[in-house]
């Protein structure tokens, strides 16, 4: 909101990861406004209200692997059943939007919880075995209450007092009165004080099945989802910082091998782990803002394993001169910078896609090796052909891609595509006596409005990985 045409997958990956995060796995255009005109761009919007999503978004061309990741990681996150250890009743006064209105509920660490409301916990959940019970499978170590639920009903009293006697555990603090006018107050106070008289009712009461997820060794906040199958435990984890990190994740799961899988480009690879006291270690990089799952599938064959250490050189750095097609112009770039920052006010202002293309030199290609296309920092994605092989997009940090099919020893013809938003271009086009190429159904910018950012910031290489 009020950031017009600002966002890019880069960024909106933030919003959409934390709402996986929040159990969300399904992703739904809320509305999208109809774009009739090819002429008319960016086109019709609504107003300073949402991320706009049309196929006249500057960066729609490229939009395609940015829905991809949507798509996989939903996809993983609607298999089978959530798995959460606590069941987090937000009482009968509020609402989750209320609840939740600035964080999530405070729940012990490496625990997860659902949400339930009084309805549902009256007429869908029993006891079973001393844990509860949901129509939909589910199972529940604890009842955890919101602080809202000081105020109850005296029905819902009754529903905790069966559950409290079939031996559920409830964590909350004792009800203080009814909100109902209609409930005997005599009865409610008798009857919460025999339910929290109890030794697994109370503020204090502990889950005592070990934790679902350990983090270990950073200081960044990664939260996780965990959904189980017949077969399968998938786990998706989230880093929810600019700067990458490593840490030690430990999962209540033993005896099955853990694969990472990446949403990103669909790939799927081997990680380091030690299976000890019911236990998976794994050792885990997060890269900025990453989003992975890491999946049990496979029995384990050995208890641990530990994967070959790669060593990473630059094979190249890309430093000559590029040669910059903006459509209707081209220009020599003998320094990567922003285009924001250009003397030409047709680069100046320039929204779209810009090709970059140079020609570099790698002495030997070494076959048994991995090449990485690293481009630095790119406002805001990137489409990559060497040697005429189109490799794929990039489009968050880090700006990597496998160039190893397409690279070649001697000289390589190097294109890069790149697009940005049209922040810079509705700038230009605000400034006194321009001549308008956009249109918008509201003056987003005025002619001092700040550029952003724009093109292939760099540094570029070529990485070799052995």
């Amino acid at each position: 909101v009020g950031r017009p045409f600002q966002e890019y997958p880069e960024r909106l990956k933030r919003t959409a990861d934390l709402e996986l995060a929040s159990g969300l796995n399904r992703f739904v255009i809320h509305t999208s406004v109809h774009q009739p005109l090819d002429d008319k761009k960016p086109g019709f919007s609504l107003g300073p209200f949402g991320q706009y999503f049309g196929r006249q978004e500057s960066w729609a061309g490229m939009a395609k692997s940015w829905m991809d990741y949507l798509g996989r990681s939903s996809y993983l996150l609607q298999q089978g059943q959530n798995v959460a250890d606590i069941l987090y009743l937000y009482g009968e006064n509020t609402n989750i939007t209320w609840v939740a209105r600035e964080k999530l509920p405070e729940i012990p660490k490496g625990y997860e919880f659902d949400f339930v409301n009084a309805t549902a916990l009256q007429e869908a959940i029993q006891a079973e075995n001393g844990k509860l019970k949901a129509k939909s499978g589910n199972t529940y170590e604890v009842l955890m209450l919101d602080e809202s639920a000081i105020l109850m009903t005296l029905p819902v009293l009754k529903k905790i007092q069966i559950l409290a006697d079939s031996g559920v555990k409830i964590i909350g603090t004792r009800p203080v009165k009814s909100p109902s006018l209609g409930d005997s107050n005599a009865e409610f106070q008798a009857l919460a004080d025999q339910i929290w008289a109890k030794e697994n009712v109370g503020p204090d009461v502990k889950i005592t099945v070990p934790a679902d997820v350990q983090i270990t060794g950073t200081s960044h906040k990664i939260p996780y989802r965990h959904r189980k199958t017949g077969s399968e435990d998938i786990y998706w984890l989230n880093n929810r910082n600019v700067e990458p990190t490593t840490a030690s994740v430990s999962f209540r799961v033993a005896g099955k091998k853990p694969m990472l899988w990446n949403p990103i480009d669909g790939s799927v690879r081997e990680v380091s782990y030690e299976i000890k006291d019911g236990r998976t270690t794994v050792p885990l990089k997060f890269e900025s803002w990453d989003a992975f799952f890491i999946i049990f599938r496979e029995n384990a064959a050995q208890s641990s394993y530990t994967l070959p250490e790669k060593k990473e050189s630059t094979a190249v750095e890309i430093k000559g001169n590029w040669k910059v097609d903006f459509g209707s112009k081209t220009a020599d770039f003998t320094k990567l910078s922003s285009w924001s920052e250009h003397t030409d006010p047709e680069i100046k202002y320039f929204s779209g896609t810009a090709s970059y293309t140079t020609s570099f030199n790698l002495s030997q290609k070494a076959d048994q090796s991995v090449y990485m296309l690293d481009l630095g920092e790119v406002k805001n994605m990137a489409e990559i052909i060497l040697n005429g092989q189109n490799l794929g997009i990039v489009w968050k940090t880090p700006f990597r891609i496998d160039i190893s099919k397409a690279l070649k020893s001697g000289e390589n013809q190097l294109e890069i595509r790149v697009v940005n938003t049209w922040v810079n271009r509705l700038v230009g086009d605000a400034q006194p006596g321009a001549q308008k190429t956009t249109f918008t159904t509201m003056p987003f910018y005025r002619a001092d409005s700040p550029l952003v950012p724009s093109g292939l910031l760099g540094p570029v290489k070529v990485l070799r990985v052995d």
